[in-house]
């Protein structure tokens, strides 16, 4: 594989801030932001029943983050 190849394949896995929220912003609704650091959440992943972390920032939030309007009337 050459490296062209590898870097555009490694681009397409990447997760950012940026990304996210364009990709939310398609849809007419806003992202839900990190309560911790304000970056765009893409998935929750739970470790437990009290133990989640956001991604692409890594931060603990609350396993019901991602049910929340993200328009920060809560």
């Amino acid at each position: 594989m050459s490296d062209d190849a590898e870097s555009s394949a490694d681009d397409e896995l990447t997760l950012d801030g940026d990304s996210i929220a364009a990709n939310t912003s398609q849809t007419g609704r806003q992202p839900v932001r990190c309560p911790r650091c304000d970056v765009p959440i893409a998935l929750v992943v739970s470790y437990g029943p009290t133990t989640h972390e956001a991604s692409p920032c890594g931060c603990r939030v609350p396993g019901d983050i991602l049910e929340r309007s993200g328009d920060g009337s809560e």
